[in-house]
């Protein structure tokens, strides 16, 4: 909620400037009010401050509804009370498109972790709870791959 917060108020902050910075403009000056409505700059702002910053509340918020879901599924037995918040705040920092993968990942990872086990340890209850920041770490990697290669750009809103 803090990050959320700081990220708002700095990308608030940059778009005040930018206002401010096309007041001053003689060309930008056309672009705003009282020559032009307030929509285009809205716009403008919400493309280039506040669209990330969005889509990244959009991905958290739907990884909290994916473990909700599946802790419901599983009968509150395949994550730990920390674990929502852990990745509920990775989700958040990890951009939209990839930031939803970061619980099948985890899943996927803890799966083939469980069958590698004896059978006798399958009753055991096994958690990623300590190596959900590595996996986020690992989409942020990808993140930056995909986007150096221009890919990434082809699938965010």
């Amino acid at each position: 909620m803090i990050s959320f917060c700081l990220f708002l108020i700095y990308s608030g902050f940059l778009a005040f400037l930018q206002y401010k910075l096309w007041q001053k403009s003689p060309v930008m000056k056309y672009a705003i009010p009282p020559y032009d409505g307030l929509g285009y700059f809205l716009v403008y702002s919400y493309h280039l401050f506040f669209k990330k910053i969005l889509w990244r509340v959009v991905s958290a918020v739907s990884v909290l509804t994916l473990i909700f879901i599946f802790n419901k599924l599983f009968k509150s037995s395949l994550f730990y009370s920390e674990e929502f918040y852990l990745l509920t705040y990775l989700g958040f920092l990890i951009e939209f498109p990839l930031g939803l993968f970061l619980l099948p990942i985890g899943l996927l990872i803890l799966m083939f972790a469980h069958l590698l086990q004896p059978k006798k340890a399958l009753s055991t209850k096994y958690s990623f709870k300590h190596y959900w920041s590595y996996a986020a770490i690992l989409i942020i990697i990808i993140n930056i791959t995909l986007t150096y290669a221009g890919i990434i750009y082809k699938i965010q809103p």
